[in-house]
């Protein structure tokens, strides 16, 4: 998750994979540091998984962010929504 959670930079991930479960991931670069957090909500291993959003950049209300995994023969194809 840490791989393709930081769109410059580098993610730190914790992550208690579980519906229910917290995730924070910190996403780094050049010495800024900004912190996000979400709950699971759905996990459907290997295809799909679904959490809550919460940034400083999203304003008060969480967004749901969906993760959908097919397999392709050169590897994976991630669809984040």
């Amino acid at each position: 998750m840490a791989r393709w959670m930081s769109p410059f930079g580098r993610a730190e991930v914790e992550a208690d994979v579980r519906v229910g479960g917290t995730l924070r991931v910190a996403m780094i670069e050049v010495g800024v540091r900004i912190d996000h957090a979400g709950e699971f909500l759905t996990l459907d291993p290997p295809r799909r998984l679904a959490f809550t959003w919460r940034s400083p950049y999203t304003g008060p209300e969480a967004s749901l962010v969906t993760v959908e995994l097919t397999a392709r023969a050169a590897g994976t194809w991630l669809v984040l929504t």
